[in-house]
């Protein structure tokens, strides 16, 4: 089975049902071939995947106490 063979339905649903048709042991179909179908069908419209891009990571914030940081103003103020 070739992936370009289901390129003609809009939607995987679709084209399983087209193979289910065609290849289903029930219909006369080989059991082998009903399955390769299927595979391909998946194949064509599995989603591409997700990049994902690594993140840098944020700095954080230092939280301070508000007196540390009039001691510090001071130290500067003092020099």
């Amino acid at each position: 089975m070739t992936v370009a063979r289901w390129d003609r339905y809009p939607d995987r649903a679709s084209a399983r049902r087209a193979a289910a048709r065609e290849f289903h042991p029930d219909r006369g179909g080989s059991p082998e071939a009903f399955a390769s179908a299927l595979e391909a069908i998946d194949a064509h419209f599995r989603p591409p995947p997700v990049r994902t891009t690594t993140r840098r990571r944020r700095r954080r914030l230092a939280i301070l106490h508000p007196l540390r940081l009039v001691r510090r103003r001071r130290r500067f103020i003092e020099l």
